[in-house]
């Protein structure tokens, strides 16, 4: 299984987590960016006052492999 998880910052600069499961890199990396960029400026999601995802710090692919013993 592989996993984008992408760090923010939030409106009071603190980390913020999106994971997203069964990920599969279908566009580039500077596409992607792009994307994510362009999140940032929705506003859409928001936590006792703090804006969640305002600013693109970095997205890492994190790949789980199983190994069956027996």
């Amino acid at each position: 299984m592989t996993t984008l998880d992408i760090e923010f910052e939030n409106s009071n600069g603190n980390e913020q987590h999106l994971r997203l499961k069964d990920f599969s890199m279908r566009n580039s990396a500077a596409e992607l960016k792009a994307t994510l960029e362009k999140f940032t400026l929705l506003n859409l999601f928001e936590k006792d006052g703090v804006g969640l995802y305002k600013k693109l710090k970095h997205a890492t692919i994190i790949e789980e492999i199983e190994s069956p013993i027996f």
